[in-house]
């Protein structure tokens, strides 16, 4: 059992010939920007698109996409690999791809920490801000790792719950019968700019 997604229709944010490019990850941090983005009633043009940067976190990236052309090389050979297996794999393309998407300029990276690579990114999209580099930060982090390889590799390890039989409950990080965590997947994008900032262009202060 895992904590899915489900119903998620990437054609509904990006054209369908730009997500048969990208990993499901990177597929649901562009949908978790565009909202973010239309709930700050920010308007992207070319006066402000220099200073508005990216930090999106993921702590495997497409790891669905590696493990689908894996079996690509071993069923039918190396000449059959997709070209678009690194640029649809690597963790730092959620970042580049919602810098496409939204056509901004800004400080653009990705932080890979584990569990905490989504906190590690707003944490240095705030720095960012801080220090003058931007003036708007897209934050937050993305994964979809629900595949074969994904849940045998945290199931080796003992690392996610056996509970089968309620699955419901399983999630419990502070009880003492916990048995491991629900792996899971989706996005969480936050819309980060200085107080000054926000205040200037009449913002929704969440």
């Amino acid at each position: 059992f895992a904590g899915e997604v489900k119903g998620f229709e990437p054609t509904n944010y990006i054209s369908r010939k730009d997500a048969r490019r990208m990993d499901r990850f990177a597929q649901l941090a562009v949908a978790a920007s565009l909202q973010a983005l239309e709930q700050s009633g920010i308007q992207i043009n070319t006066t402000n698109q220099d200073d508005i940067g990216i930090v999106i976190g993921s702590g495997i990236g497409g790891l669905t996409t590696l493990f689908e052309q894996t079996k690509v090389l071993l069923e039918r050979g190396a000449d059959r690999v997709s070209p678009f297996l690194i640029p649809m794999m690597i963790g730092d393309i959620a970042a580049a791809q919602v810098s496409i998407a939204l056509r901004v300029k800004g400080p653009n990276l990705c932080t890979t920490s584990a569990c905490s690579s989504g906190s590690d990114a707003i944490g240095f999209a705030s720095e960012i801000i801080k220090r003058g580099d931007a003036q708007i930060m897209i934050a937050g982090g993305s994964e979809s790792i629900i595949n074969p390889i994904g849940i045998a590799a945290f199931n080796a390890m003992k690392a996610i719950s056996t509970r089968n039989n309620e699955p419901q409950l399983a999630s419990r990080p502070f009880d003492a019968e916990r048995d491991g965590f629900v792996i899971s997947e989706g996005a969480g994008i936050l819309i980060l700019e200085s107080l000054v900032h926000a205040q200037e262009r009449g913002g929704n202060i969440l």
